[in-house]
């Protein structure tokens, strides 16, 4: 399935220390306009296919939220009619801090279940989540409110204990203001790995509300093209045909950093202590592009 992530606003109720968006509340005007939001959806490729809107909090532009929801259930009866094997899912992922009490949870998940929602992924589970204002009570109406509605619902059990060092360094969570050598952000199998994947349908890439498209959440290697205007099909093939995504497809961003002339030893070294979404950021940083000369990456 191929999977699309997309922040479609930095407006948010809370303003989390670890937030790689820098979201908070006054961001509206962030929001990805209603006609680019149409043009991005109308740009996916027939097949199967997951949409998870985010944010930002998308509960706090309800209006927009459930216009964005009208054009996903739109492109899912379109893409049905082209393909009617195909799966076209909608994925909404909030920080639940709506569910004040049950009757409350009850009522939202409805609303959701009925404009098409398929999956409601809870994220609010770091210790800065509980420090901007969520509690585990809201966990729990969230579970009593689902009961019986059938709604497939992700909910942390609890907060998670990660430190500043276990969060890439962008937006306010440059204000942790840790060195790169304490960071350990390694997430397991890197995001990128399989990012331009289409041709075994099987992508997983990044929007902004400006329709550029990346490998991973953090907004890494930028493809060349925009979803507003052309598709995404058209997007991936001619990244694919350019080779660094095809090595990272196969070997991962080590052999993408070896390839750029980081020493081996030291790529092997950072990704054993650090993991290879530090190694990511060291060598490449938030453009994307490499940054750092090879006698530069730390040891």
């Amino acid at each position: 399935m191929n999977e699309l992530y997309f922040p479609v606003t930095e407006n948010c109720n809370f303003e989390c220390a670890h937030c790689y968006l820098s979201a908070g509340p006054g961001k509206r005007d962030t929001t990805v306009s209603r006609g680019d939001f149409e043009k991005i959806i109308g740009n996916l490729p027939v097949g199967d296919t997951r949409v998870i809107l985010s944010g930002g909090e998308v509960t706090t532009i309800r209006e927009d939220l459930n216009y964005f929801l009208e054009v996903l259930t739109d492109r899912k009866h379109h893409l049905e009619k082209a393909d009617r094997f195909s799966v076209f899912s909608v994925e909404v992922q909030t920080n639940g801090s709506w569910a004040t009490g049950i009757h409350r949870a009850r009522e939202v998940l409805t609303d959701l279940r009925n404009r098409g929602v398929d999956v409601v992924d809870v994220a609010s589970n770091s210790r800065y989540h509980k420090e901007a204002g969520m509690d585990v009570e809201r966990f729990h109406n969230l579970r009593a409110g689902n009961r019986y509605l059938g709604v497939d619902l992700y909910i942390p059990k609890g907060f998670n204990e990660k430190s500043a060092e276990s969060y890439f360094p962008m937006g306010r969570a440059k204000n942790f203001d840790v060195a790169f050598e304490d960071l350990e952000i390694g997430y397991g199998r890197i995001p990128c790995r399989d990012a331009v994947s289409l041709k075994r349908n099987q992508s997983d890439l990044n929007l902004d509300t400006e329709g550029n498209v990346y490998s991973c959440c953090f907004r890494q290697f930028k493809l060349d093209g925009n979803l507003i205007e052309e598709p995404l099909e058209k997007i991936i093939n001619r990244y694919l045909d350019g080779g660094d995504f095809d090595l990272i497809n196969r070997r991962g961003i080590s052999a993408l950093a070896e390839k750029r002339g980081v020493p081996g030893d030291v790529v092997r070294d950072v990704v054993c202590r650090q993991g290879e979404c530090a190694l990511c950021f060291r060598v490449f940083g938030e453009s994307g592009d490499m940054r750092v000369g090879k006698d530069e990456v730390v040891a």
